[in-house]
């Protein structure tokens, strides 16, 4: 499974938008989920096999967008909607 499938698997049916906000580390990443719907923002709770899973796509990701020579992003943010569609921004240190 992809982020996006492990996001929307512990997100309510009728959530309109769910995100993971974290700061990753070349072997460390902390990461804290959230699912917008109806009833209001929750976080949702993530088993930690699937939170590890999540982080090690996280650093996959973080190391593939990196340039040698270059400073890797810090931040992130993996926002996910119900279609399937999706928004990743990532932020760097100064």
């Amino acid at each position: 499974m992809n982020i996006a499938q492990r996001l929307n698997a512990v997100c309510p049916q009728d959530y309109k938008r769910a995100w993971i906000e974290a700061e990753v580390g070349d072997e460390w990443d902390n990461q804290t989920a959230w699912c917008e719907g109806p009833a209001g923002k929750m976080q949702p709770e993530i088993p930690p096999v699937e939170s590890f899973a999540i982080g090690d796509a996280l650093r996959d990701l973080r190391s593939q967008m990196t340039t040698p020579g270059d400073k890797p992003w810090s931040r992130c943010t993996f926002t996910l909607y119900p279609d399937g569609k999706f928004n990743f921004a990532v932020q760097y240190d100064d």
